[in-house]
């Protein structure tokens, strides 16, 4: 079952990030539009974020624990995301990947952009100025 994720189970959403090499350094002070998970026995085992910057909405911290991958839980969150951006006006969601580029393109619908097309917000955000390296691909999703 889908729910927001509170400050409490910030902690167990930095141990599954770090077990991917996945930014965690700014949990607390980024943005969120909304940051969710799944949890099993009360313990957080996917979690899928938006991360507003600007007017723009920025997917982040999509991950999964190994042990529940291929149950299409990442895929719930990205698309209960997708529902909220879509409720609240947005019309397109931004990522930046490193290496779930296959998966985002083949299953959620994100595109390719170059890093040069990426909206101000997005420029801004500590993703693209720092925290996923330079050669990370910028992906964009029209929320339908």
């Amino acid at each position: 079952m889908v729910e927001i994720l509170t400050t409490e189970k910030l902690e167990q959403l930095r141990q599954l990030l770090d077990q991917f090499g996945l930014p965690s350094s700014d949990l607390e002070t980024a943005t969120w539009f909304k940051l969710l998970g799944i949890s099993d026995a009360g313990r957080l085992v996917s979690a899928a974020g938006l991360e507003h910057c600007d007017g723009s909405l920025l997917l982040r911290s999509v991950v999964t624990d190994p042990a529940f991958q291929g149950k299409g839980m990442a895929a719930e969150l990205v698309s209960t995301l997708n529902l909220a951006a879509k409720e609240a006006g947005y019309d397109e969601i931004w990522l930046l990947t490193i290496d779930a580029d296959r998966y985002f393109s083949r299953h959620q619908d994100f595109q390719f952009v170059e890093r040069s097309e990426a909206p101000e917000g997005i420029r801004c955000s500590a993703q693209f100025r720092g925290l996923c390296p330079t050669d990370a691909f910028l992906m964009r999703k029209r929320v339908t």
